[in-house]
């Protein structure tokens, strides 16, 4: 990976998680109180999917923040530094318990209100359970990334 282009990725790393930040504190909430105003009978799914949507962004933001830290070791030494191995581990637990997360709220709100929504979060599960795979199967190749 080019030097000069490490900072680029952390620019676009802390935008998103910015965007992570206000999706968490602004948007989420806002969406929550909205759909219990639009879909009274479903009112009482309000706090449970959306302390489980907050968690489950929680864990994306702390992905990112391992990502970020991988970049910074690469911009400081060239090359990673082994000690960041332990970023490896938390980078996919926080993944695999995102994509279980998701899976939580489908099959709640699934088997609440009837909603085949259980359907896109298996799917949206699947992909992050992969990327958790992907990521642990080249961890060695993580550790020499220059």
């Amino acid at each position: 990976m080019p030097r000069r282009a490490v900072p680029a990725l952390q620019v676009a790393l802390a935008a998103l998680l910015l965007a992570l930040l206000v999706g968490q504190v602004v948007v989420l909430p806002g969406a929550a109180a909205d759909s219990a105003e639009r879909f009274p009978e479903a009112a009482f799914l309000r706090w449970p999917v959306l302390l489980l949507a907050i968690a489950t962004v929680a864990c994306a933001q702390v992905a990112v923040v391992c990502v970020a830290k991988w970049l910074s070791s690469y911009s400081r030494q060239g090359d990673v530094e082994p000690a960041l191995d332990r970023y490896v581990g938390v980078f996919v637990a926080a993944v695999a318990t995102a994509s279980g997360l998701v899976m939580v709220i489908g099959v709640y709100v699934s088997s609440t209100v009837g909603s085949p929504l259980w359907v896109s979060c298996a799917l949206v599960s699947g992909l992050g359970a992969g990327l958790a795979l992907l990521v642990t199967a080249n961890a060695d190749r993580l550790a020499t990334l220059g």
